[in-house]
């Protein structure tokens, strides 16, 4: 894996992809954490025989995509974050710390509007971590679409495949899911001569979003 020609191409796009990134065994051992922890979701908001706390727990409803199952700061996922940061800062050569990681579990008829992400977020990376989309065309595959240049671009992504991309610039989005479900994590950095208030407002990272506090820009 050359770092300077994946430089290269984020600088040239405002993003790159990576294929198999993650390999396929660690993939399916995250994939597998993903679904349990998208039952317990669902289990949780419908049995009282616990007590359901969204900040810990997960929601269905992130005010973005209504009905996927969308996880916060998961302590596996931070993890990634954290040891992605090394590499990432090569491949964007930005002075970067970690902001939050953030994964959904996505259901049919999802989809995630055209958007830019937050001046805390100069530089992502999504990875695809799996996925059945058994029910539709064998071909098919969920892409995430990015306007680089003015260009609308369609990126395939299959378990392993990341993606680092400037959010900030680079409007994406992705139409509407056919599949039966597909995970997806998200993992930001910030730049540290602009954000000041690092970590999303939380005193160490791994921490739920009830520990975010106000963040002063």
């Amino acid at each position: 894996m050359n770092v300077n020609n994946l430089h290269k191409q984020y600088k040239k796009n405002g993003y790159v992809l990576i294929k198999n990134f993650y390999d396929k065994t660690f993939c399916k051992t995250l994939d597998t954490y993903c679904k349990l922890r998208f039952q317990n979701l669902k289990a949780f908001m419908e049995d009282d025989r616990i007590e359901y706390r969204e900040s810990t727990d997960g929601t269905l409803d992130d005010g973005d995509v209504l009905g996927a199952g969308s996880f916060y700061a998961d302590p596996f996922t931070e993890a990634m974050l954290i040891n992605n940061k090394d590499f990432i800062k090569k491949v964007s050569k930005k002075d970067i710390e970690a902001t939050y990681s953030y994964w959904r579990y996505y259901r049919p008829g999802n989809e995630l509007e055209y958007h830019t992400d937050r001046n805390d977020c100069i530089v992502s990376a999504t990875i695809c971590v799996g996925y059945d989309v058994s029910n539709v065309d064998k071909d098919y595959n969920w892409k995430i679409f990015m306007r680089s240049k003015e260009k609308d671009i369609g990126i395939e992504m299959h378990p392993g495949d990341m993606v680092i991309y400037n959010g900030l610039d680079l409007p994406h989005w992705r139409e509407k899911f056919k599949g039966r479900y597909q995970s997806q994590v998200f993992i930001h950095y910030s730049d540290i001569p602009i954000i000041k208030d690092l970590k999303d407002g939380r005193n160490r990272l791994g921490l739920p979003l009830c520990f975010k506090k106000k963040i002063t820009r």
